[in-house]
């Protein structure tokens, strides 16, 4: 029974890797990158001007995917109200467009994407492999590891948050929130100015927490990172019980501290949610009271109305969780700020290593 099972087992991996050197071979996107110069004497956000034009052109098709979906309702409304039922081959036609562009281009944006990270970490580890060699001797092994890991997956983080989250949240919100012009201005002008509010006043208070607590989270995981290396050290030294027990209580003290700074974030990014939510609640109900009361004087029709409310409560739901991306977005500079100020602190290459 055990060699059938080990048998049906080699097969199965056979057949999964013979499907991956398929795609690997005959997928373009696997050819090696082209890598460009990081500058750490230079702002970190100077690295996304080498693909600019790239990202301008993924916002572009956001704005426009983004704001299809979110007037969809009242699209539908609208065709239903009229009965130009013709309109749906557009609004599908559109939409089909849409999709066959981004088939095209998304290969071009994950090279772009991984052009970038690509980059940052190979510019970061050659700057730790050419610098002088006294600059490591008063430097951890573990803090320059987390250093560049975590630095790394910073500008992944800025990359993907910012094109796939906190964008098209920030289109589909403004979108849905113009809607309420087709009831009339007064509610329309009232509610872009209460999201923006609202956005702008929970941004601030997170932008203000995050910045205070997550250097002291960045400092603890160094200090964790640091344990770890020299807990691998232990391992190929001759241990004692002693020394095991220091490295053991060591390691407890700086976890506790990480995740006591991770429970705070958590903590207060649950209170500035708190904050947001009942406003905004307050104002949905607002929002209905007044374009059930529209309907009922006739001044919008009935399909138009329940059309608007649909858009309005579907998409106007991401302020709630807007502000979840925006801490991973702040987080996420000052830890990729973190790691050019290290760098540019560490150290000089005073004697030719590689060649230029």
């Amino acid at each position: 029974m055990l060699e059938i099972y080990l048998n049906n087992m080699t097969r199965e991996t056979n057949w999964k890797e013979k499907l991956y050197r398929f795609f690997y071979k005959n997928s373009k996107i696997t050819r090696p990158v082209k890598l460009f110069k990081v500058d750490f004497n230079k702002p970190w956000w100077q690295v996304f001007e080498e693909v600019k034009y790239e990202i301008a052109g993924t916002m572009v098709w956001v704005v426009l995917r983004y704001s299809l979906f979110a007037l969809s309702p009242l699209i539908v409304g609208y065709v239903f109200s009229s009965k130009e039922y013709n309109l749906f081959y557009y609004f599908f036609g559109y939409w089909i467009f849409l999709e066959i562009a981004i088939y095209f281009y998304n290969p071009i944006w994950i090279r772009i994407f991984s052009k970038v990270l690509a980059s940052v970490k190979f510019a970061s580890q050659n700057f730790f492999l050419t610098t002088d060699p006294v600059h490591h001797s008063t430097r951890s092994s573990g803090q320059i590891i987390s250093k560049v890991g975590r630095g790394k997956q910073a500008f992944d983080d800025i990359i993907s948050i910012a094109t796939e989250d906190l964008f098209p949240m920030i289109v589909t919100l403004l979108t849905a929130a113009t809607t309420l012009f087709f009831v009339d201005y007064k509610i329309g002008i009232i509610g872009l100015i209460f999201y923006a509010l609202t956005t702008l006043v929970s941004s601030w208070l997170l932008i203000l927490t995050t910045q205070i607590i997550e250097p002291k989270m960045i400092a603890a995981d160094d200090l964790e990172k640091q344990v770890e290396v020299e807990n691998l050290a232990q391992v190929a030294l001759i241990r004692s019980t002693f020394a095991t027990q220091i490295q053991i209580d060591k390691s407890e003290t700086t976890m506790q501290k990480s995740f006591a700074n991770w429970n705070l974030k958590w903590k207060l990014q649950h209170i500035i949610r708190q904050i947001v939510t009942y406003p905004f609640i307050a104002f949905t109900i607002f929002c209905i009271y007044y374009i059930v009361s529209k309907i009922d004087s006739g001044n919008i029709s009935q399909s138009l109305g329940i059309s608007i409310l649909v858009t309005v409560i579907l998409n106007t739901g991401q302020i709630l969780w807007i502000n979840q991306k925006i801490e991973r977005l702040i987080k996420a500079t000052i830890e990729a700020d973190d790691l050019f100020k290290f760098i540019q602190g560490f150290g000089k290459r005073t004697f030719p290593v590689l060649k230029e």
